[in-house]
């Protein structure tokens, strides 16, 4: 559908965005993900027909889009402050792109309402945008955005400056919208949950850089570096036989004391995390000091007996 090839780009003798490739299938969202200053944004804006390539080749279909403007590429864009016309009612932010296409009168009012509908806002056509809730108006500006019936749409940090219950809500909700539409997204966010929430693929980037790629449970078990794993939050990076490795926060086991494939453990510290239980321990004859999710709560000062999976341990560079 969308191919990214070896795409390069600078600005003022500092390259922003380097050698970066990756694909997009049909209807498949994809998710860059990385921390602020990456390269995320401009690469998206690139995407887009706003930023020109040093060098590189972005492709639909085969074809190469760099010479094409903006509003011939047939892509849809969604941003993190919703930039939606505060003069024009719901309705009327919906069918800007409509106007622009040369839709009639007609048309346009049934696919408004169908738009509203999809993204749970049937009735709100003549509701004015200084009414709305954020997480109203992100709807209203993903329901403008799918108007159009791009091929593609681009989202920059859609759901940064909403608050942590509605994003979770959206983060929940969005994926679903665009699979049942069949539309191709590339997602830019710096949060990890977020991206593992909603990614078919996820593309990990560092100084302009792609540092990984590959569907999202891969990549959280098999992280290629030691910088991909602690940005993605692991905390459990050890020497393993000369080389880095890292172990998985749900790979260890509580088992009964004496079982001979088990190792000894002292819990130093309980939190919880969401709706399990973080233990943090520390081994008895090392002192090295791992975090796991473990059924159950054990007691600080107690000494467990745990077995470590094999396959919840990972080499990275």
């Amino acid at each position: 559908m969308l191919s990214i090839q070896g795409v390069t780009i600078g600005f003022d003798g500092q390259v922003a965005v380097d050698n970066v490739s990756f694909d997009v299938g049909d209807g498949d969202i994809v998710v860059l993900l990385g921390p602020s200053g990456c390269g995320k944004s401009t690469l998206l804006r690139a995407i887009a027909g706003l930023q020109p390539l040093d060098s590189g080749r972005i492709l639909r279909g085969g074809v190469d889009i760099c010479g094409r403007a903006p509003h011939e590429r047939g892509i849809g864009m969604m941003f993190q402050d919703h930039a939606l016309f505060p003069h024009r009612d719901v309705g009327r932010n919906v069918e800007f792109g409509l106007r622009m296409k040369g839709m009639g009168a007609e048309q346009r009012h049934d696919r408004v309402l169908a738009m509203l509908q999809l993204v749970g806002l049937a009735g709100f056509e003549r509701r004015t945008v200084g009414n709305l809730s954020g997480g109203e108006a992100q709807r209203v500006a993903l329901a403008r955005a799918l108007a159009p019936e791009p091929d593609l749409l681009l989202l920059d940090e859609p759901l940064g400056s909403l608050d942590r219950e509605l994003r979770d809500r959206l983060v929940a909700e969005l994926p679903d919208v665009l699979h049942r539409v069949g539309i191709s997204a590339i997602h830019v966010t710096h949060d990890h949950d977020e991206a593992f929430a909603m990614a078919d693929e996820i593309v990990v980037m560092g100084e302009g850089r792609v540092l990984q790629k590959g569907q999202p449970m891969d990549v959280w078990r098999r992280p290629a570096s030691e910088t991909v794993a602690r940005f993605l939050g692991h905390r459990n990076i050890i020497e393993a036989g000369g080389h880095r490795a890292v172990v998985l926060p749900d790979a260890a086991t509580v088992v009964d004391p004496g079982d001979g494939r088990s190792i000894d453990y002292v819990v130093i510290a309980t939190r919880f995390r969401g709706g399990s239980r973080e233990v943090e321990v520390e081994r008895v004859d090392t002192g090295q000091r791992l975090v796991f999710l473990l059924a159950g709560a054990p007691p600080i000062g107690d000494r467990v007996a745990l077995v470590i999976d094999p396959d919840g341990i990972s080499p990275i560079e």
